[in-house]
């Protein structure tokens, strides 16, 4: 995709309809698409394409993140971790992505790529069909009522 991180959408391993996301908007409170691509904040690693190019970036600007590996013959980066923040844990998905950000990079979703998630039983919710689409039409007709005063 030429992108970052591009991510495929599964839902949580529950009947709520949720999904791991943080959307992100632009400046004018809108969200970025290229395509089927959307721009997004945080998504959770289970289906994703990261770019050689931004992990050597992330290394390159942490190198406190390196420590010996078990073999002793070598290093390895913690680049997948997880935090305690300003008294809240971050996941180690979450956590990535924030990095890929704090580097310059950005992270995409393919919302044409609609996967399950298998635990108990198979949840096969759909977030372009059932959270996307629903979405956008709130936030169109919102801005009809406004501009129709």
């Amino acid at each position: 995709t030429g992108r970052d991180v591009t991510a495929g959408m599964y839902p949580r391993r529950a009947k709520d309809k949720r999904f791991f996301l943080d959307l992100h908007y632009d400046e004018e409170g809108n969200f970025e698409f290229d395509g089927s691509l959307m721009k997004v904040k945080r998504v959770g690693t289970g289906f994703m394409m990261i770019s050689r190019q931004i992990i050597e970036k992330m290394i390159q600007e942490h190198p406190e993140w390196q420590y010996e590996n078990k073999e002793g013959n070598g290093t390895v980066a913690a680049v997948f971790d997880f935090a305690v923040k300003d008294g809240k844990f971050i996941g180690e998905d979450y956590l990535f992505c924030d990095r890929v950000a704090e580097v310059g990079g950005s992270v995409w979703v393919d919302v044409d790529i609609s996967l399950p998630h298998i635990g108990t039983e198979a949840f096969t919710n759909n977030f372009r069909e059932e959270v996307l689409i629903p979405m956008l039409e709130n936030m169109r007709q919102a801005r009809l009522k406004v501009a129709n005063g």
